[in-house]
């Protein structure tokens, strides 16, 4: 049983690099290591549990639109390697490619150089990244890309490999040496929810109107996505936008949209900006 168990690791192995490769791979000695970057996305069997294959990816993708009230958030990067496994922590070079960066480190996002370690016997680890939720995330998308460098003791591998270790699936090409992050706090038109049920109330959906309307009633973007908005508590936010909006208004403040017009619902929400015309 012993036996099998190793030759199903064996295989396994024989497996990813067979069905993931699309380059001459280094034959590892001594201490030096192979090391790539790798996402596992998903993992499927067929109805019997027989495993059918791992899917993986280069890079992801982060939204706050759907974060609530918080001000940062975690996403890890997972460093692998292939070659020798050594009992002692042997550190590797994770650099940013600023030249398809558009975030600012320090302001939208940063990492610690520290953290990149491969500890003492382990085939992988995982660095942390720090995304800043900035005002200016609602307006752009932004990106970091991340790269490995070699070092005395890694050598950067998969430069192009399949994103999946199926034998007969196709799939996309990706780049085991590079990662990247992409986030915004973007809202889009989450669709049917409000199209077919507040709409009615407030009229056609904007990102303003969206904000406030989570802002007074504690729901989230992921709320409206997910068709968690209660329908009975539409007509009563509603109700308390358009208090909002009208007392704005009437103290001479009056709320925008994004396009610069007075932020308008429809009868009999109405807001009455009669005094600014």
């Amino acid at each position: 049983m012993k036996s099998l168990r190793y030759l199903f690791y064996i295989l396994t192995g024989i497996c990813f690099f067979t069905a993931c490769s699309e380059e001459s791979f280094t034959t590892f000695n001594g201490e030096l290591s192979g090391i790539y970057i790798q996402r596992n996305v998903s993992s499927s069997t067929n109805n019997d549990g027989y495993y059918l294959g791992t899917t993986y990816a280069d890079s992801v993708n982060y939204s706050f639109a759907s974060a609530g009230d918080i001000t940062q958030a975690t996403v890890s990067l997972t460093i692998k390697i292939m070659g020798n496994i050594v009992d002692y922590d042997r550190p590797f070079v994770l650099k940013v490619d600023e030249s398809k960066t558009t975030a600012i480190r320090g302001t939208h996002f940063d990492y610690d150089e520290s953290a990149c370690i491969m500890p003492a016997n382990a085939a992988q680890t995982t660095v942390p990244v720090t995304l800043f939720r900035h005002a200016d995330l609602t307006t752009a998308y932004y990106r970091v890309e991340f790269y490995l460098e070699a070092n005395e003791y890694f050598t950067p591998e998969l430069e192009q490999y399949k994103n999946t270790d199926s034998w007969t699936a196709t799939g996309d090409t990706l780049c085991g040496t590079r990662y990247a992050i992409r986030f915004s706090e973007i809202l889009t038109n989450p669709g049917m929810w409000w199209d077919l049920y507040m709409a009615e109330y407030c009229g056609d959906w904007t990102a303003n109107k969206e904000t406030l309307l989570n802002q007074i009633m504690g729901w989230t973007h992921s709320d409206w996505t997910g068709w968690r908005v209660p329908y009975g508590q539409m007509a009563f936010a509603a109700k308390q936008l358009r208090k909002m909006l009208q007392e704005a208004a009437d103290a001479g403040t009056p709320i925008l949209d994004a396009d610069g017009s007075y932020m308008q619902l429809i009868p009999p929400y109405e807001v009455d900006y009669s005094a600014y015309n």
